[in-house]
């Protein structure tokens, strides 16, 4: 398999080229996902973040894009993840994933022949060392808009239109996901189970059996300022199809239903 740096520019490209349209269902894990209708779903391009994507597989549905970025859903779910990779028409996948299943499963990742995609920077840590880092890389760039402070008390935020430069991450697949979105070329992407709800759990998680862990609750805050950052840089029109989310509206607006066309 090749290195995943190589083909990166060509493989969105490609994916790109792939799309079925101007709109993209965001399909996360929040149990609201389960209100957007499964003719939705089958109508527009969809991707999906980590065990979401069963759902669709399940209702016979081929998710466009399965897009797992934590390397840790990956570590304790893995068959899980080679059938929903499988099953879905396309694959995304970050670095860091990428790094911990090669070792052990190369021709697994090679027959799926994924997509993977950087962090623009390593850590979400300001100070000195990533300042530079971030200036030197971005230098002169409007594709990628980003904050570094120079103290490591604070915490980089950015937003990528173009995630072949690198995409940022604020603790969420669905940020990562929305930059991933804008750089395929679609003009409208909805939020489906952005609810931001912890303690609720994920939607496919079954009655009895052990959670994930998830770090929603404290890590709530960076992921708002992460949205009212990609708010005020995104030429995408973005919206949530959560009734019942801890996302403002004023960041994400809420929208009922689908458009069926974005002009």
């Amino acid at each position: 398999m090749e290195k995943p740096n190589a083909g990166n520019h060509q493989q969105l490209d490609r994916l790109a080229d792939a799309r079925h349209g101007d709109i993209v269902i965001i399909f996360l894990s929040g149990p609201t996902s389960l209100n957007t209708p499964l003719s939705a779903l089958q109508e527009h391009d969809t991707i999906c973040v980590n065990g979401s994507a069963n759902h669709l597989i399940e209702n016979g549905i081929s998710p466009f894009l399965y897009l797992v970025t934590d390397h840790n859903y990956f570590i304790r779910n893995t068959d899980a993840f080679f059938h929903q990779a499988s099953a879905s028409q396309h694959v995304v996948i970050s670095k860091e994933l990428f790094d911990v299943a090669m070792p052990q499963h190369s021709e697994q990742l090679a027959s799926l022949n994924p997509t993977v995609i950087h962090r623009a920077c390593k850590s979400k840590k300001g100070g000195l060392k990533n300042y530079l880092y971030l200036k030197l890389k971005y230098w002169n760039c409007d594709q990628v808009a980003y904050t570094a402070p120079l103290t490591k008390r604070q915490v980089i935020h950015g937003y990528s239109r173009n995630t072949r430069l690198g995409y940022f991450h604020t603790r969420t697949v669905a940020y990562a996901a929305v930059q991933l979105a804008e750089t395929l070329g679609y003009r409208a992407a909805y939020f489906s189970g952005l609810d931001m709800a912890g303690a609720v759990g994920r939607f496919y998680e079954k009655d009895g059996s052990p959670r994930e862990k998830t770090t929603l609750d404290k890590d709530l805050d960076n992921i708002l300022q992460g949205l009212e950052y990609m708010k005020g840089r995104s030429r995408m029109r973005v919206y949530n199809l959560s009734n019942n989310t801890r996302v403002p509206y004023s960041l994400v607006p809420f929208a009922e239903t689908i458009e069926a066309s974005t002009e």
